[in-house]
């Protein structure tokens, strides 16, 4: 009768799948912001965008990755 400690826990409860499709709709509401208020400043950054070099384009979606880690580790630091 205690508390499971493992991940079965929490997709009986159904946690981890509403948990991930809340990050998801914030993704895409975040992600539509700029075309919706700015299409001309949006199109002209992914034109900016579009000519970095591969290199460049995977640092910044790793830096990107890093800062989101670094984000929900904090969050969940002050949930527990």
């Amino acid at each position: 009768k205690g508390v499971k400690h493992d991940l079965t826990f929490f997709f009986e409860q159904g946690f981890i799948v509403v948990e991930l499709f809340c990050a998801l709709a914030l993704v895409l509401v975040l992600e539509g912001m700029m075309p919706f208020i700015s299409p001309a400043k949006w199109q002209s950054l992914l034109k900016k965008i579009s000519q970095y070099d591969e290199k460049t384009i995977r640092m910044i979606g790793l830096i990107s990755m890093g800062a989101g880690v670094i984000i929900l580790s904090i969050v969940h630091q002050f949930v527990e």
